[in-house]
């Protein structure tokens, strides 16, 4: 009698770990198809809607194709804009990409905070307009930078460096 209360314990036992198992394997197979689906679909409008707020309360406006979720960079935004499309005569600034930084100890309390953006690939063109000369503009092209968004609605520019007139700076 004994050895079959024993035999029936750990039949429970396989059972439960064949479960347990099987939880398990599911589990990572909805994170793994969440990760995929937020690389190449994108992050889903509930989320980019409070992260767009914050940096518009911050001054800064994108305007951009996708806005994704790569496992090496993080939250990246392609192809952004900056500028107004109205307006033939100011300047615009498009990027390739925009890396998005978040604050993670705020984002824990379910709050987007943006510590910094990193820009790449961009380029700057500013119309130059005079009369009585053909119009003009002044293009800087190949700009790298990282844009810290400090308290106080202040920003700080590190690592900047572009191409103008055939020049790297």
């Amino acid at each position: 009698m004994a050895a079959r209360d024993t035999s029936r314990f750990w039949r429970k036992c396989r059972i439960a770990f064949r479960r347990v198992r099987m939880c398990a394997w599911l589990v990572i197979l909805v994170l793994l198809g969440a990760l995929l689906y937020l690389n190449r679909v994108g992050l889903p409008g509930f989320v980019k809607k409070p992260l767009l707020q914050k940096l518009r309360t911050r001054g800064i406006d994108l305007q951009f194709t996708r806005l994704r979720w790569r496992l090496d960079h993080g939250i990246v935004a392609e192809n952004v804009h900056f500028g107004r499309a109205d307006e033939s005569s100011s300047p615009k600034l498009t990027l390739d990409e925009v890396e998005v930084n978040l604050d993670y100890r705020a984002l824990a309390r379910l709050q987007f905070q943006v510590e910094s953006l990193i820009l790449r690939r961009g380029s700057l063109v500013w119309p130059i307009r005079s009369s009585n000369t053909p119009p003009r503009s002044l293009c800087v092209s190949n700009i790298q930078t990282e844009l810290h968004l400090l308290p106080g609605d202040r920003w700080q520019l590190d690592h900047f460096g572009a191409r103008f007139a055939g020049g790297d700076f």
